[in-house]
């Protein structure tokens, strides 16, 4: 027979032992959970450090390319700007894959943290035009008051890098797993008095290769085929199907040159003239290109005159043109 006191006894028992099991399982997924987040912060972390110490080398170099403003070239100094707003471009696109867990202090920095990246962007990308327009006009004042923009914009962007960075170190001591994260300053206390509108400019003006040269150049002359032979000194061209000239033109400025105009005038010693004109698009500081000239009419045992000559006026016209004389070959 069981007695009914036992019947609550082990009634007792049984719900004890529910409960307990209860606040087990409830711990075991308060564990689980936590290691999730630490995880996702981790991740999370990981990820922006890299974004972080990537805005600490470009503030590096930006600090270094205005230290040597004035000892720089226009097209290095626009090439080195143009490729630090690239790379700042990446690296807001890469921060904004990243997505922050939860809604407390990570999230807090992540906020911040994208002021930064974006502001930098944008004051790097304000800075380059800044300085191709006062390389033009010193004093240019909407070139100065971009200038003052810019600079502002990366100021923003420290100050808010900084909140990130105290943001971060609050999320670390309430036990988040964090890597130290690097300083980024594009303005640097060190170099607050170099890096105002006046103090640029000043190297803007005291910089020989920030001005606009327009140059464009005859860099090469050559027939197809050439010449394999001479006769009195004058170069012998051989008898062929055809005979073709061909013009390498260079752009030796500072500035991209567009329609370009190659003109080239040939006369034979009977007083027969040809002349034919080749355009170019566009040519980048520093680029070269070839124009072909096919089908030349040229008589076998004539002499001929080809000129070649660039339209147009720039600051170096002792390269604009190039000539030279050929014989050509009598018909076998």
């Amino acid at each position: 027979m069981t007695y009914p006191t036992f019947r609550r006894r082990r009634r007792r028992r049984t719900l004890v032992a529910v409960v307990v099991a209860a606040v087990i399982l409830a711990v075991a997924v308060a564990v689980a959970l936590a290691r999730s987040d630490r995880q996702a912060s981790r991740e999370y972390l990981d990820a922006v450090f890299d974004v972080a110490t990537g805005e600490e080398d470009l503030a590096a170099q930006f600090t270094d390319l205005v230290g040597r403003l004035r000892e720089m070239d226009r097209p290095v100094v626009t090439q080195s700007l143009e490729l630090l707003e690239a790379e700042a471009g990446v690296l807001v696109e890469e921060l904004a894959r990243s997505e922050a867990p939860g809604d407390g202090d990570l999230f807090r920095a992540n906020s911040f943290l994208s002021i930064a990246v974006v502001s930098w962007r944008d004051g790097l990308t304000g800075f380059r035009q800044a300085i191709l327009t006062l390389s033009n006009d010193p004093l240019d004042e909407a070139g100065r008051a971009q200038l003052e923009a810019s600079l502002n914009d990366l100021r923003v962007g420290d100050s808010a890098y900084k909140e990130f960075q105290a943001t971060v170190r609050l999320a670390t001591e309430a036990g988040t797993l964090a890597e130290s994260f690097p300083g980024v300053a594009f303005i640097p206390v060190a170099m607050v008095d170099e890096l105002t509108v006046d103090a640029i400019t000043r190297q803007v003006m005291q910089a020989p290769g920030l001005g606009v040269v327009v140059n464009l150049a005859i860099a090469d002359i050559k027939l197809e085929p050439g010449p394999t032979g001479e006769r009195n000194g004058i170069p012998v061209v051989p008898v062929s199907d055809t005979l073709s000239a061909e013009a390498t033109i260079s752009n030796r400025g500072t500035v991209p040159v567009d329609t370009i105009v190659v003109k080239m005038t040939m006369v034979s010693n009977e007083g027969d003239t040809y002349e034919v004109s080749r355009g170019i698009e566009r040519l980048e500081p520093g680029e070269l290109t070839t124009v072909t000239f096919t089908d030349l009419p040229v008589k076998g045992g004539l002499l001929y005159d080809v000129v070649f000559a660039l339209d147009g006026q720039d600051d170096d016209p002792t390269d604009d043109r190039e000539s030279f004389r050929f014989l050509r070959n009598a018909d076998e």
